[in-house]
């Protein structure tokens, strides 16, 4: 039961702060605005982490990209595309700094790679398309169990240990939300237990999605039905296609970039020609494993969002994918200011037609 009452004696007024209802949402906006700094910070010393020349130019145009993102609003107001892309950012910079510069990993690379996934795991708190990011963690673990087979060697499986201890903290992100929301709507015995409680593996993300998104259509003037339509294929409807329309470029933008970063190879991650040899031979392997396994799973969400989801938030839950950046920002220094330009000048317009979309409470939110 809750009281009408004041509370009276709370931290915030003995600290001299006034009662106020709206407390939360001004605490999220700050968390939502200082995360999206602290992402494009983030950013800008990943992609100097990630590309084997020192490239400050390319970073800053990265980072510019992210504070421009197509997530607009959605990075400013209280919602956790922000905290996702910074905490998916740091994972990404703690696992390529686990590797050593001549090839050789230390324990304190491999306490990077358990970090990196702690990371990874609280990214999925905030959003569980931040899973993804444990696929990184998954390539290293089978790479490490592969080379087990030229021979045991202790360095090695302490590197499988980490890997593994950092899936694990992955696994929990995304079932920690779940556990809770177990506890409170299925095992509480003050609650009326709800319908997916009872299903095989049950699921409140699958069940919120199934029963709260729905459009709602009159078929007479007294009479809805619910067209419930999050799954595979079940927003492919023809009134959701100016929706498509609304999320295409992104989609464009994204599969574009997830291919240039599966076909990436290392002489094409530098200008200068004479480089290339001495990139072949010291950072092919662990730079190329973070490019090509993040453009696979960003080419996953897509995929993912395309055929299951709400496609029009593919335009929010993008921010915390760096290869897009990587390869606009790439394009830029190559000289191709044509193709940069319409996609800035793309990003642009939208984050304006969000808003005012957002404002009226009509998608993409």
């Amino acid at each position: 039961m809750v009281s009408d009452k004041p509370l009276t004696g709370t931290g915030l007024q003995k600290a001299g702060i006034a009662p106020y209802d709206g407390i939360e949402a001004l605490v999220a906006i700050v968390i939502a605005h200082s995360a999206h700094l602290l992402s494009v910070l983030v950013l800008f010393r990943l992609t100097l982490a990630v590309f084997p020349e020192p490239s400050p130019e390319l970073a800053f145009t990265a980072a510019l990209l992210q504070i421009i993102s197509p997530a607009g609003l959605f990075l400013s107001a209280p919602y956790a595309e922000s905290s996702c892309a910074l905490l998916s950012f740091a994972g990404c910079l703690l696992f390529t700094r686990s590797f050593g510069g001549n090839g050789s990993t230390k324990a304190g690379h491999d306490v990077l790679v358990l970090l990196s996934g702690v990371a990874f795991g609280i990214a999925t708190t905030f959003r569980s398309n931040g899973i993804l990011n444990g696929l990184l963690l998954l390539e290293e673990a089978f790479r490490t169990l592969w080379s087990l087979k030229s021979g045991f060697r202790v360095a090695s499986l302490r590197r499988l240990l980490a890997a593994g201890l950092g899936g694990l903290s992955v696994a929990v992100g995304f079932l920690l939300p779940q556990f809770i929301a177990y506890t409170e709507y299925c095992g509480n015995p003050d609650v009326i237990s709800r319908p997916w409680c009872e299903r095989t593996l049950p699921s409140i993300y699958t069940f919120v999605q199934d029963h709260y998104w729905y459009v709602l259509r009159a078929i007479e003037r007294q009479i809805l039905t619910n067209f419930r339509n999050c799954g595979l294929f079940r927003y492919w409807t023809l009134s959701n296609l100016p929706l498509f329309f609304l999320a295409a470029p992104m989609f464009a933008i994204l599969i574009t970039s997830s291919l240039w970063g599966l076909t990436l190879t290392p002489d094409q991650l530098v200008q200068i020609p004479d480089k290339a040899d001495n990139v072949q031979k010291t950072v092919e392997r662990p730079v190329l494993q973070v490019i090509r396994n993040l453009a696979f799973s960003q080419l996953m969400l897509v995929m993912l969002t395309l055929t299951t989801a709400h496609v029009q938030i593919i335009t929010r839950i993008s921010s915390a994918y760096p290869i897009w950046m990587w390869y606009t920002a790439s394009s830029w220094r190559k000289g191709n200011t044509l193709l940069v330009g319409s996609i800035v000048k793309f990003m642009v317009v939208y984050s304006i037609v969000q808003g005012g979309l957002f404002a009226s409470f009509l998608p993409p939110a």
